[in-house]
């Protein structure tokens, strides 16, 4: 490598490194509950992790970067980065009705479409 692409190689790097942002955060519903095994993803890198069973969460993300939080139950938020480090989210249970749908083997099935014997 010569010295003129090392600079360039040092240069990039170093505003992708002021570029990114380590972001804590938790995510808890309206009673203040924590939300174990919520999804965080970076919309632009696709980066996730998920949550523990406090509630807490940890990424990288880009500074100008969009999250997008979900979880089953509960209707997804996104919130812009805007260079901040620290981010809480409040999830509101979602409307949808998880009773309709039984899991079949590897598939899935209307209840009103199974025949034969069924176990709730």
């Amino acid at each position: 490598m010569t010295f003129c692409s090392l600079a360039t190689f040092l240069i990039i790097s170093s505003l992708t490194a002021q570029n990114t942002v380590h972001v804590k955060g938790r995510v808890v519903i309206e009673s203040g509950q924590p939300i174990p095994r919520t999804t965080v993803m970076e919309k632009t890198t696709k980066a996730a992790v998920t949550t523990d069973e406090a509630g807490n969460y940890e990424i990288n993300a880009p500074s100008n970067g969009v999250l997008l939080i979900s979880s089953v139950g509960y209707t997804s938020f996104t919130v812009n980065v805007q260079g901040r480090s620290f981010l809480d989210a409040v999830l509101h249970g979602s409307s949808n009705s998880l009773n309709e749908v039984v899991v079949v083997g590897y598939g899935t099935q209307k209840k009103r479409d199974v025949t034969g014997s069924i176990v709730s």
